[in-house]
């Protein structure tokens, strides 16, 4: 876990194993504040919070910002300053904001 990791957790925040979280990465598992401009000096309401997966042999690059709601699938990598909003699949590539999925192909140095 890198240098000024937030992970802000309403509801579960759920990281598997062998993941990589580079620097500066915000994981956030709630809205801070609520939308409506009349109630904003309040907390969100609980009911905002939703869970967020990690799974296993992900890296997640430096500056990313995980939102509520998503997994991010085995072997995956999010690339840095990427903003997820929506599920990754397994050995994928997602980089951008928001981001897209590219497959992730791992050149095997054995042939």
């Amino acid at each position: 876990m890198g240098y000024q990791l937030i992970i802000d957790v309403g509801c579960d925040v759920v990281i598997g194993n062998n993941v990589i979280i580079a620097d500066r990465v915000t994981i956030r598992s709630y809205d801070g504040h609520p939308a409506d401009p009349t109630k904003r000096h309040l907390p969100a309401p609980p009911e905002s919070s939703k869970q967020i997966i990690i799974e296993d042999n992900v890296w997640i690059g430096q500056s990313s910002i995980i939102l509520k709601g998503v997994s991010i699938g085995a072997g995956s990598v999010v690339g840095a300053g990427s903003i997820v909003t929506k599920d990754v699949p397994p050995n994928s590539l997602a980089v951008g904001n928001p981001i897209r999925c590219i497959p992730l192909k791992i050149a095997n140095p054995c042939g």
